[in-house]
């Protein structure tokens, strides 16, 4: 009888370890499950994009246009604001630039349409971006 018992433990515990765990199994998605065996078709994506611009740039904006705000839209949606005095020496993707987190849904690349536009609405800089999945680009607007 203790065999039987012990027959069936080890039997249903084998049965729990086989089990399929379904999941994400991307680990460059932000759903990603270590434990997932199979894939689900769950897997989702983000990315980061930072905007920045020169001395230079916040001149022309601040003093030669009188620009006092700057409205950022990826894809027709505002994303933020910028001051266009606060002008950057460089790159430096999420530190003191200004980034936005973008999310991909299921794709793992996605493109974007952006436009800056200044307190009128009068468009400053466009462009389109392309990121992969835990990417963050760097765009310098420039004239």
């Amino acid at each position: 009888m203790r065999s039987y018992l012990l027959i069936a433990i080890s039997f249903f515990t084998l049965a729990l370890m086989s089990c399929k765990k379904e999941g994400c199994m991307d680990s460059q998605a932000v759903n990603y499950n270590v434990d997932a065996n199979e894939n689900d078709g769950s897997c989702t994506y983000q990315s980061k994009t930072s905007f920045w611009f020169n001395q230079n740039t916040s001149g022309w904006l601040s003093v030669t246009y009188s620009v006092t705000s700057l409205s950022v839209y990826m894809d027709d949606i505002l994303v933020g604001t910028m001051d266009p005095t606060d002008w950057k020496v460089g790159p430096d993707c999420g530190v003191d630039n200004f980034t936005v987190t973008n999310d991909h849904g299921s794709l793992p690349t996605k493109s974007w349409a952006y436009e800056v536009r200044d307190q009128n609405g009068t468009l400053q800089f466009s462009g389109s971006v392309t990121n992969i999945a835990n990417d963050c680009k760097n765009i310098q607007l420039v004239w």
